[in-house]
């Protein structure tokens, strides 16, 4: 198979959770050799959150967890590190609203 760099491929960037509600999402990504995931909160409260390759997982929300997280993936092809990230809005609300995502073309 023929060395591809990393893309993520991804489209949903904002997402409104209720509060107390477990939420995961995933980054997609696509590459080889096989791609390296991390997952990091760039703005807002500290929170809780755990990951695993490419899953980001809230146990159950609070409003700490509003934020912007960055999902990175990488490969490493003739000895450079390539890297794509994207980036995820992720808004709690309050009890009495449904969780909805905001699609970009």
């Amino acid at each position: 198979m023929a060395a591809r760099e990393p893309f993520i491929t991804s489209r949903v960037v904002e997402f409104f959770i209720v509060f107390g509600k477990k939420f995961t999402h995933s980054c997609n990504g696509s590459g080889h050799p096989p791609l390296t995931y991390s997952w990091e909160k760039i703005s807002g409260d500290k929170a809780n959150y755990s990951h695993n390759q490419g899953i980001l997982s809230i146990s159950k929300s609070t409003y700490k967890h509003t934020g912007r997280y960055e999902c990175k993936v990488s490969n490493n092809i003739g000895g450079t590190k390539l890297v794509d990230r994207q980036t995820w809005e992720i808004v709690v609300i309050g009890k009495n609203n449904n969780m909805y995502n905001r699609i970009i073309p």
